[in-house]
């Protein structure tokens, strides 16, 4: 719960800015933007020592982390001058390397931090006014609001300043509807927008932090987990607890590992990552946007989860499953190997329709429902309206539920984030990757055709005759064979991915990847994967031909626009003749700028291609040789940065 701060204890004793279970305890203390800056510029001892606890011992990473916080430092200068007390506050973005789509249903989140960042220099105001400045003032606009003039639903333009507004809205409700005071708030960041690095759960969770320190409250940090999920709600996101609680109770160097379906729920364990492997991030340089038809369709998947829920117990408990069993299953990571049988399950998954619409839906949750009341099993969510209200508001009539697809894939995917941590403890590395790559292929919208010539659409089968198959393995001599059955290693069909992601797993897998799988929703960002590091310049390589070969495709599209007469000639050999300078740079330290001339015909390039629809430029702008694969550096959760001296 939040409370009034009445310690006057300082931070100053502490190194870390993620110590303790409670924000605001030790009080946050604040510095001048002078002494920030100074600060950053020439760090003494101590201050340097607590970068080092933070980012660990590289000059590099902290030199770039510095640089970023005075980039909010600088542009709090500019747009509210430097007087007064200023605190610092940082949030890691993070990487789920196993348990997707699966934390909103009991499922482990297997995560670390990572090294990009979400900085916010934040003032007290006396007044219920919030005013934001953004160190990226091309894409984010300046801009205020009055803490007592909350947009109603359906008002919400999914701009930036909603998700800071749903943060001060989530800390004003848990203050029982108190007035607060409003805070100047300058942000800088460096986590990709769109990219699956989770920057909408750090701008809330930050923005909750500077609501904090501004109101002198404290929030205790399962409290601010939950604080942040109603951040996103207020912006008509339906988002679970995963991301924040990995920013939260993340450390660096450690794996954290723990339910996040529920404040009481959240257990951390850490696991320490195996030495020999490189852990990388890949950007694909697509974004996904949960807005509109991808945010229906991803709502749509959360849905058919809790759908499937109660059609999977009535039709267990129909099946004979213990009763007992059956009435304390409270969510799908509960109907679990280690409760029922693999068998049970899979007969229990073809009661299932594979596809089913809204109201065929209905039919089927109120039967199910109805069944398990006369059994007095009783579920939290029992109330069809109420669960199309959450998620879809009003729902329009035509959405079609994926109800068996998502149901294996939610079943698996939930006792593969269960098995992970322990099958790394045990260092047996590669089952691991063997648990991450079936997910993926879960996720998956596009493979290789049979002549390995190009990409066809792609839909994992969950038919009967592939569940019949399945149980007939389970019963086969052959212990390969029945290993083979596990739930574990079931797909299942979530299909959060999109066409280049699959590309970049099999690129990965390809040059002898542990594992390679999208993180987050999906949807685009990025690719995670695990290597030997004696393969990893391969890896490089293998990554930089695909690329190329994308970035060639671009080209021709350029060029078949200046054939139409749609682009001249000459934009279309700027074009290429920026392709063609880039790839000097392959294997140079330098990273390539492009001229104006280029820059120019780039852009005219571009918005010719998207107004026809032709196809989107995403590597012709980017040196993707030096920025597209980044290893993966956990550092520090999100708190308060220690004063300096």
């Amino acid at each position: 719960m939040i409370q009034v701060v009445s310690s006057a204890a300082s931070q100053a004793s502490s190194l870390s800015r993620d110590a303790g279970d409670t924000y605001g305890r030790p009080t946050p203390i604040g510095a001048s933007l002078g002494q920030w800056l100074t600060a950053f510029d020439s760090p003494d001892a101590r201050f340097y020592e607590a970068l080092l606890v933070a980012y660990g011992d590289d000059r590099r990473l902290i030199a770039e982390r510095a640089a970023l916080y005075k980039s909010a430092l600088t542009t709090f200068s500019a747009q509210f001058g430097d007087t007064g007390s200023i605190v610092l506050v940082a949030v890691p973005s993070r990487i789920n390397w196993e348990g997707h789509h699966v934390d909103h249903q009991g499922g482990h989140y297997n995560s670390t931090t990572h090294s990009r960042e979400m900085i916010f220099a934040v003032r007290k105001r006396s007044d219920p006014l919030v005013r934001l400045a953004n160190a990226n003032p091309d894409r984010f606009d300046a801009t205020e609001f009055v803490l007592s003039e909350a947009p109603p639903p359906g008002e919400r333009r999914h701009v930036w300043n909603d998700y800071v507004r749903g943060a001060f809205e989530a800390v004003r409700r848990r203050c029982s509807g108190a007035e607060l005071r409003g805070a100047d708030i300058a942000v800088a960041s460096d986590i990709p927008v769109g990219a699956s690095l989770s920057s909408s759960h750090a701008l809330v969770l930050g923005s909750a932090l500077c609501a904090i320190y501004a109101n002198e409250l404290t929030l205790d940090k399962r409290e601010a987990v939950m604080l942040v999920q109603e951040g996103e709600w207020f912006t008509g996101s339906r988002t679970g607890l995963g991301d924040q609680a990995s920013m939260v109770f993340g450390r660096r160097g450690k794996l954290f590992c723990s339910p996040v379906v529920d404040r009481e729920g959240i257990a951390p364990r850490y696991v320490d990552l195996p030495p020999g492997y490189a852990h990388l991030i890949i950007d694909s340089y697509t974004e996904h946007q949960l807005q509109g038809e991808e945010r229906l369709d991803y709502n749509a998947r959360v849905f058919a989860y809790r759908i499937a829920f109660p059609l999977v117990l009535s039709a267990m408990m129909e099946d004979g499953a213990s009763h007992n069993l059956v009435a304390c299953t409270r969510r799908l990571v509960d109907i679990a190997p280690d409760r029922f049988s693999t068998d049970v399950i899979y007969r229990a998954l073809k009661r299932l329709p594979e596809v089913v619409s809204l109201e065929g839906a209905r039919a089927l949750f109120d039967n199910a429902i109805q069944k398990l009341n006369l059994a007095q099993v009783a579920l939290p969510v029992n109330n069809f309206d109420t669960l199309v209200s959450t998620y879809f508001g009003t729902a329009p009539a035509a959405v079609r539920l994926p109800v068996r697809g998502v149901a294996l894939y939610g079943l698996a995917e939930c006792w593969r984030s269960r098995l992970y941590a322990d099958l790394l403890e045990r260092g047996d590395i590669v089952f691991a990757g063997k648990v991450i790559d079936a997910g993926h292929d879960g996720d998956r919208v596009a493979k290789l055709d049979e002549k390995r010539s190009g990409y066809e659409p792609y839909f994992c089968p969950v038919t009967d005759a592939v569940l019949d198959e399945l149980l007939l393995r389970l019963k086969d001599s052959c212990e390969g064979v029945r290993s083979c059955a596990a739930l574990e290693c079931q797909p299942g069909a979530y299909r959060a991915s999109i066409r280049e992601l699959d590309e970049l797993v099999d690129v990965c897998r390809a040059a002898g990847a542990i594992s390679a799988s999208l993180t987050g929703a999906g949807l685009g960002g990025v690719v995670t994967t695990v290597i030997e590091e004696g393969r990893l310049a391969l890896l490089r390589e293998r990554l930089f031909d695909y690329f190329e070969k994308s970035e060639d495709a671009e080209v021709a599209l350029v060029e078949n626009a200046a054939c139409d007469g749609r682009l001249s000639s000459e934009v279309a050999c700027l074009v290429k003749s920026l392709r063609d300078a880039k790839r000097l740079t392959r294997g140079q330290p330098i990273s390539f700028v492009m001229d104006p001339q280029q820059q120019r015909a780039l852009d005219l390039s571009m918005r010719e291609l998207r107004s026809s629809s032709d196809g989107l430029v995403r590597l012709l702008p980017v040196d993707y040789y030096r920025h597209a694969v980044t290893r993966n550096v956990s550092v520090a959760g999100a708190g308060y940065i220690p004063v300096p001296n």
